[in-house]
């Protein structure tokens, strides 16, 4: 960076004073060089990384006369120029990309997306009438651990009155909810299934003879898993029932007070046999299996992403959700046969979306490697053409040596 007037700075900042002899912009190309970020990277030390100027000073640099120092400048300014241009176009498409994803992901869960889909192809069953069966499916699904878990501690029931222990799930306030297309109707993510908390964290698991890898939030991301740094803790026997990852659990992160960072939510893939989760993810056991991807889609979508900080917010200014908080929030509910053509006819538009992103990214990239490959020219002598008549570089050097010196000098006679 040139400052381009003057003032002062912190002790975090490494000075090189304007000079006669070296073109600041110049300069400071160099140091934006890839081999030199490179080498300052290696030299960082202490428990606040820092790189000292000493370590950095013996760095090698090819020093060009003067003249051909401002051709170097003119030459690297009129070519980044474009590439500049260039770069900030395909930025444009990657934010206009961006947005068209957030329009197609509003048009599925909005009905938008099927309007002329509903009128040809009724449904066999509505919305109204699958949430109907999923409660039924849930209380049954409910039923039948209870009994399991009875029936291990040798406490086989006498009647049903223990079925009336059964927590309803809440339903939904439609009158403050938006209106729905034809054949829709609202649940909440409880009425859909089971919504469950993790292990919380704490010294004493770590004596747990058994180990488990566990998911924390740092492994799980929109519409994304990153499993590549995947934690172990001690469990318990008895808690496994609780807290074994199944394949098509959707997993929502609680919340570290930042608002952009509530309520990411993924699916689990089943990729790690016996995985558990922490208590900052909260897993939804859904009734429906082939509901996830919908539900997945609708907390993505910027509906969703409002209801879940309206759930989340609170009077401290911090963003946090609970279980109860997450098994609360609306859903919009389509009959099955519609969420899966919704489902099929949006991840075709979002992989289209995707493949162009992908390859805006590979010329971003592209223009990253040009930008280096002029900087080694430049600095290699190669981009501008060499003039003889030029001031010989040994001679700049030996001018160069001789302002050091005496501006040592007058700091020695000032000390």
């Amino acid at each position: 960076w040139v400052a381009d007037r003057d003032g002062v700075c912190s002790a975090e900042f490494l000075v090189f004073p304007r000079s006669e002899c070296v073109h600041s912009w110049l300069l400071a190309r160099r140091l934006n060089a890839q081999d030199f970020a490179s080498f300052a990277s290696h030299q960082v030390s202490g428990d606040r990384p820092r790189v000292d100027f000493a370590n950095l000073a013996v760095f090698p640099v090819l020093l060009p006369p003067s003249s051909e120092q401002s051709r170097i400048v003119a030459k690297l300014d009129a070519t980044f120029a474009r590439l500049d241009a260039g770069e900030a176009a395909l930025r444009r498409g990657k934010e206009r990309m961006k947005r068209y994803r957030a329009a197609v992901l509003n048009a599925a869960v909005t009905g938008e997306l099927t309007k002329e889909w509903r009128k040809t192809n009724p449904s066999e069953e509505t919305g109204a009438q699958l949430l109907k069966r999923l409660l039924i499916e849930r209380r049954k699904k409910w039923e039948a651990a209870e009994l399991a878990k009875m029936r291990e501690k040798g406490r086989a029931p006498k009647d049903d009155k223990w079925k009336d222990r059964y927590p309803e799930p809440q339903a939904p306030d439609a009158a403050n909810l938006p209106r729905l297309p034809k054949g829709w109707t609202w649940a909440t993510v409880e009425q859909l299934g089971f919504v469950i908390g993790g292990l919380t964290k704490n010294p004493k698991r770590g004596q747990f003879p058994l180990k488990l890898p566990y998911l924390r939030v740092a492994n799980v991301y929109a519409n994304e898993l990153r499993l590549d740094d995947v934690a172990e803790i001690g469990v318990e026997d008895g808690e496994l029932d609780k807290l074994l990852l199944e394949e098509g659990d959707l997993l929502v992160v609680e919340g570290n007070g930042s608002k952009d960072q509530i309520g990411r939510v993924a699916i689990w893939d089943g990729s790690i046999r016996q995985c558990a989760h922490q208590n900052h993810i909260i897993k939804v056991r859904l009734v429906e299996r082939g509901a996830a991807k919908w539900i997945l889609y609708w907390l993505l979508s910027g509906a969703g992403r409002h209801h879940i900080e309206q759930v989340a917010s609170s009077t401290s200014g911090l963003y946090t959700l609970s279980v109860s908080k997450a098994g609360s929030l609306p859903v919009r509910l389509p009959p099955l046969a519609e969420q899966q053509m919704i489902i099929r006819a949006l991840e075709s538009c979002l992989s289209a979306a995707d493949r162009l992103a992908a390859a805006l990214d590979r010329q971003l990239a592209s223009i990253r490697r040009q930008r280096q490959a002029i900087l080694r020219d430049a600095f290699a002598g190669k981009l501008v053409p060499q003039d003889s008549s030029d001031e010989p570089a040994s001679t700049l050097l030996g001018r160069i040596r001789q302002d050091a010196g005496a501006k040592r000098g007058v700091l020695c006679s000032r000390a």
